[in-house]
């Protein structure tokens, strides 16, 4: 009678004829199951199931260690192997794991990048529960937004929504802070003692509940100490800001991350704000501060911004509430989505974090590509090999694995090369994305770890479809001389691979020339303004005291040619937003306007030119401080056919005055916007800076003298100065990057797909060796074989521009109207892309195909 196996012995059973081969070689799982009854009859039942679970774990034990041991020698012969491809093919090695390493320092360099965008902000303890109240007023011709509110709206948070846990406000000034005959021009940050209750700044030194209780208190980082002191001990010292308010250091900061929007080397007390601006404006809270709050959910921002209106309604009226709209912007997101006008620092673009994402991924994508078109070009000569081995006993399985673990060893060498080429690459890197990145594996240990991952990855990718294509013949196929050579050169998958190819490397080099042009159309478009051999200077404290007499002592000199000062220069400071109303219009709606403080001689300065009426007359005092004048967008939004003798009122009756002049619109912003409405008036007491015009040719001496000029007029002041045209320029920056981005990317692209070509059309001339001896016999010209080799590239080049044209014209499209002003995109843009890619490409293949043809046909008679 057949026995029955008991439950409990099933699944372990199961396991033993798993392990199959074991159970092959030593036939044991009959013997341990008749060995598990014998000792069930002699001992308690727990203990033979112990006993037998003992023998199925140690024979699985067993099991695995002969299968590490036999799979590890396989993998080590697959390397011998593949170590011999690499030294019997030099040049076709080098240049598959070159490609690969180029492809793969791009994204080594970007991920550093990309991880650093990404991680502005989070180091704060809080962070996903900070948010940053932002503003927008509604008006009926065009609404405001403004990552400023005024004072009040914090505090006033904090009181009135049981969400906000806490609010800070933040004011930057610049100023001069001194300490003996130590003296810089400094960036201050005010702020209430809430600060480190919202962020998470490291404090060295000093009690974060109580350093800027004081009016008087502040604290500055440790490279500030070392700067002023020359020591760590700096706690209790004073420090002087403008030569009128003494400081007491209450705490030593830890150096801000490089990763954080809000860098500062001070930070004072918010009280020492009623100073600067008086207790009435300072009680009234209309002083403009960043503001930010810590939630106690982050997920009530949403509700809090549909209670705002409530919030004003209740602070401020009904008529207030209905033009005001709070939001909150989360602070991780600020870095890389917020550009407003007035930010703490010069914000990065996400898209320009996804555009140089996307060319690096896409450049390593090239690479690929490339090792995939070479490895299965060379297929012919592999096909004898693995037919060998099928013979044999080698099963696909086996073969996928030896070609796999090929083209990951060369994925391993590549990345190897790819950190030695980011090593010496990355000083450049950091110049130009203005970054201080570092490679060190204790800085990123996930990210090298990420990296390695993405380089088997890429390795894996590259070899996958050459491994199959390889394992896949058949030894009879190879015997009967199916595998043929003009089988595989004429391979659809491989042409299609160079149409990819060069398809990103025309769309690449279209973007470059497009970007290119539209940074020349920046750099010379006529702005309406002369801004042509322009110093900016900051004025002397308490300028409106002695303003005419330095103007008047500067233009003593030769050197100096014109003298004017304003709110802010031209080009890329539009004025401060002010709302005024029409003298006598039925609007009730006030129309924001920008306002500039100038001086008499401001327009004949910049040499901006009247439409309407004149300019600013020192000569007529009703012209300081009563009259106005308008640029044509401010006349167009008011809606006034002729704005001569008109008065504006300026909402709480600042800034009012007569309209005596309208010039001609230049631009008052970048030129990723349209032309700002603006109103110009004159009061001393406004203005922010100086401009000097320095003759041609002379400019040391006139800065000389103007640094001379200072330290009369001026002597606690610290001189410093910029170039007009240097300073418009920088608001361009990002589109630099990219500019450059797309000129690497276009060489890199171009470079790895000719390496492709150029071990391609090696290739080919090698398989039609024989082929070229007869057509010379038969008396075939050099020109003529060129030609025929050529030809089968040719198609493919011109397939590839068809696709990149159409890709390439969207996408730089949407990138060109991110431009109020910009250039077009004619024809003859996307003809010259395609044409250079085709040109550069019929010089890699025609060096290879003149080679050939010009061999000796007898010995190529002779090939094989």
């Amino acid at each position: 009678m057949k026995r029955t196996t008991p439950p409990y012995l099933k699944f372990p059973l199961r396991i033993l004829s798993f392990l199959k081969r074991y159970d092959a070689e030593y036939g044991l799982t009959a013997e341990l199951e008749m060995e598990f009854r014998h000792k069930a009859e002699k001992m308690p039942l727990v203990r033979a199931l112990l006993w037998f679970w003992g023998q199925v774990i140690f024979a699985g034990l067993v099991y695995g260690l002969r299968a590490l041991q036999s799979g590890g020698a396989l993998i080590f012969n697959d390397l011998k192997v593949t170590l011999r491809q690499l030294r019997k093919h030099k040049s076709h090695a080098l240049i598959n794991i070159v490609g690969l390493a180029v492809g793969m320092s791009c994204c080594l360099l970007v991920l550093l990048f990309v991880r650093e965008e990404m991680s502005y902000d989070r180091f704060h303890r809080h962070a996903v529960k900070i948010f940053r109240i932002t503003e927008t007023i509604k008006r009926a011709a065009e609404d405001y937004y403004s990552i400023r509110v005024q004072s009040w709206i914090g505090p006033g948070m904090k009181e009135t929504f049981p969400e906000v846990e806490d609010a800070v406000r933040i004011v930057r000034f610049s100023g001069i802070v001194s300490h003996g005959e130590k003296r810089f021009a400094e960036r201050l940050f005010y702020t209430d003692p809430s600060f480190f209750d919202v962020f998470s700044f490291s404090l060295e030194e000093g009690d974060p509940s109580a350093v800027l209780d004081n009016p008087d208190s502040l604290l500055i980082t440790r490279a500030v100490a070392d700067k002023y002191f020359g020591t760590r001990d700096a706690v209790g010292k004073t420090l002087t800001i403008d030569g009128r308010y003494d400081f007491v250091i209450t705490g030593i900061l830890a150096d801000v991350p490089s990763n954080s929007h809000i860098k500062f080397d001070f930070l004072a007390s918010f009280d020492h704000v009623r100073r600067i601006f008086g207790e009435r404006r300072f009680n009234a809270g209309r002083i403009s501060t960043y503001t930010y709050v810590r939630l106690n959910n982050p997920e009530s921002s949403a509700e809090l911004e549909e209670k705002s209106a409530g919030f004003f309604q209740n602070r401020k009226g009904k008529e207030y509430a209905a033009h005001r709209i709070l939001t909150l912007q989360p602070l991780t997101a600020i870095h890389l989505n917020s550009h407003g006008a007035v930010e703490l620092e010069n914000n990065s673009r996400i898209q320009y974090t996804y555009v140089l994402t996307s060319v690096a991924l896409l450049i390593l994508l090239i690479a690929c590509v490339n090792y995939i078109n070479l490895t299965t070009a060379r297929a012919s000569r592999r096909a004898r090999e693995v037919g060998v081995r099928k013979v044999v006993g080698a099963d696909r399985r086996r073969l996928f694995q030896q070609f796999i673990v090929e083209s990951v060893t060369c994925a391993g060498l590549a990345l190897v090369l790819a950190v030695v080429f980011s090593h010496f690459i990355l000083p450049l890197f950091n110049h130009v994305m203005d970054r201080s990145l570092t490679m060190s594996i204790h800085v990123h240990p996930l990210l090298h770890l990420g990296f390695i991952g993405l380089a088997l990855l890429a390795g894996w990718t590259a070899g996958c479809y050459p491994a199959f294509l390889l394992a896949s013949f058949q030894p009879a196929e190879i015997v009967k001389g199916k595998i043929t050579k003009n089988r595989l050169a004429g391979l659809v998958l491989r042409k299609g691979l160079v149409v990819f190819q060069f398809s990103l490397a025309v769309i690449f080099i279209i973007g470059m020339l497009t970007v290119n042009r539209q940074m020349e159309y920046l750099r010379n478009k006529d702005l309406g303004f002369n801004r042509n051999q322009v110093l900016v200077l900051p004025p002397p404290l308490r300028l409106e005291m002695g303003y005419e007499g330095l103007k008047a002592e500067l233009l003593r000199h030769p050197a100096v040619l014109e003298v004017t000062a304003s709110t802010g220069n031209p080009g890329f400071y539009p004025g401060i937003p002010f709302h005024y109303t029409a003298e006598g219009s039925a609007e009730s709606e006030p129309v924001r306007l920008d306002y500039m403080s100038v001086d008499h001689d401001y327009f004949r300065f910049f040499a901006v030119e009247f439409i309407e009426g004149r300019g600013f007359s020192s000569s007529i005092p009703s012209d300081t401080g009563k009259a106005l004048i308008l640029n044509e967008a401010a006349v167009k939004r008011l809606g006034w056919e002729s704005a001569l003798g008109k008065r504006l009122k300026e909402v709480k009756g600042e800034m009012s005055g007569r309209v005596i002049g309208v010039i001609k619109d230049y631009h008052n912003v970048s030129l990723h916007e349209n032309i700002h409405p603006a109103v110009f008036h004159v009061d001393p007491g406004m203005f922010g800076q100086l401009a000097v015009r320095v003759a041609p040719g002379r400019f040391q001496e006139a800065v000389a003298y103007l640094k001379t000029k200072w330290s009369e007029w001026a002597p606690f002041n610290i001189f410093y100065y910029s170039r007009l045209n240097e300073d418009l320029e920088k608001m361009y920056a990002e589109e630099r990057k990219m500019s450059l981005v797309f000129k690497i990317a276009s060489g890199l692209s171009v470079l790895i797909a000719c390496l492709g070509l150029l071990a391609l059309s090696v290739h080919m001339a090698d398989m039609r060796t024989k082929e070229i001896g007869i057509r010379k016999t038969l008396g075939a010209s050099a020109s003529g074989i060129v030609k025929l080799l050529c030809r089968d590239f040719v198609g493919p080049i011109l397939l590839a521009d068809l696709i990149a044209w159409p890709v390439i014209f969207f996408f730089m499209k949407r990138w060109l109207n991110n431009f109020a002003f910009h250039v077009s995109l004619p024809i003859w843009l996307f003809v010259g892309g395609g044409g250079i890619a085709l040109a550069i490409s019929l010089v890699t293949i025609g060096y290879q195909s003149l080679k050939a043809a010009s061999a000796d046909p007898v010995k190529t008679l002779r090939y094989e």
